[in-house]
């Protein structure tokens, strides 16, 4: 036999209460990014506050985006000055100038990518852009969607390392007088990383995008390494001023001595033949 209780059932409330950790969320949330850049001033509401469609929620101060928006137009206006005298070819610096309070165009993809867009409107031979150090491979790979997309003919790579400091220790003082002695940085010091630009871009494009070689050539040997590392040609600055013109045959005499001493009959021959462990 089965026990059996029996009870009256009468109306009421049955409640349950229980313990949990967690956090509130509303059911529609909605975020607000401001598509501009700027320095916020002023909010203008409060957490919890309701709010309409066309109510202005802050105010930011917008002076440095309408300078890069004027820097941008003088681009555009200097290319299109020099398209009319009809170059070979035309190539866009992205590493200068520069704007008090931002960062040089070529370390802002967007700003990049606006800014190559409307000037390639108005280039009608190839273009070109040089492009300011990078030290990350994700900044590698950004940019080099944002070229892929600009209708780029070839890059330059790379501008002056930024904002060294020289220190005069006897006069305790910098030995150059704009911007506090911050200055760009060149020559043979800089060719780790102008090589490091040019093999990554080489990478990125598989060696279709022709590529100039800046930074720290100072010889037949380190233009080599350039195109080892898939350089189309180099540029040099510093020992040009160091040594004048002659310096292009000297230049010229030692590479070729170089190809000769390692079986190469053409440059071509060693483009982006860099080996890798």
């Amino acid at each position: 036999p089965h026990l059996v209780e029996l009870a009256v059932a009468e109306p009421g409330r049955l409640s349950y209460t229980a313990d949990r950790a967690g956090s509130l969320r509303a059911l529609r949330e909605v975020r607000i990014v401001n598509q501009e850049e700027g320095q916020l001033t002023e909010v203008r509401v409060r957490e919890g506050d309701r709010v309409t469609a066309g109510q202005v929620l802050v105010r930011y101060d917008d002076r440095i985006l309408r300078a890069q928006r004027l820097c941008e137009d003088d681009f555009l206006t200097i290319a299109a000055t020099i398209n009319a005298a009809k170059p070979d070819l035309i190539e866009v610096n992205l590493s200068c100038p520069n704007i008090p309070g931002k960062p040089q165009i070529g370390y802002d993809a967007k700003a990049s990518e606006r800014l190559l867009k409307r000037v390639r409107k108005v280039i009608t031979v190839p273009m070109g852009v040089k492009l300011p150090p990078y030290f990350d491979p994700a900044h590698h790979a950004a940019m080099g969607e944002v070229i892929g997309r600009c209708g780029v003919d070839f890059l330059n790579l790379i501008n002056s390392v930024g904002n060294g400091l020289v220190v005069d220790p006897e006069r305790e003082a910098v030995v150059i007088k704009p911007k506090s002695g911050f200055g760009g940085l060149g020559g043979t010091i800089i060719k780790p990383v102008a090589l490091a630009n040019v093999r990554a871009f080489w990478k990125i494009f598989e060696g279709r995008l022709p590529i100039i070689g800046t930074g720290g050539v100072v010889n037949g040997v380190d233009a080599f390494e350039h195109v080892l590392c898939g350089a189309s040609a180099v540029q040099i600055g510093t020992v040009l001023v160091e040594e004048g013109v002659d310096v292009f045959g000297r230049l010229e005499t030692q590479l070729a001595a170089q190809l000769s001493r390692k079986g190469y009959p053409r440059l071509e021959d060693c483009r982006g033949k860099l080996k890798e462990l």
